[in-house]
């Protein structure tokens, strides 16, 4: 059986989501990540949009949302 060309190397979500709180770039090239990667418990800055009636039922967005500063840059990755 032949080996991958490039084996994927595991990555923690909770990694990942530190970079993203502390402003630093993401960049992945051939990974796993594992772990739930749910920015909204991050302390991320806000900031106001005046969505519509329409956007915010029937897309469920948010009038404040988060705004990430990070540069993520994932490559040939996969999130388990």
């Amino acid at each position: 059986m032949a080996d991958e060309p490039h084996p994927r190397i595991p990555i923690s979500a909770d990694w990942v989501l530190k970079r993203i709180q502390e402003g630093k770039k993401v960049r992945l090239k051939n990974a796993i990540i594992e772990g739930d990667l749910d920015l909204s418990k991050l302390n991320l800055p806000i900031q106001h949009l005046g969505r519509t009636e329409l956007q915010k039922i029937l897309l469920d967005l948010k009038d404040d949302p988060k705004v990430v500063h990070s540069s993520i840059d994932m490559i040939n990755s996969a999130f388990h």
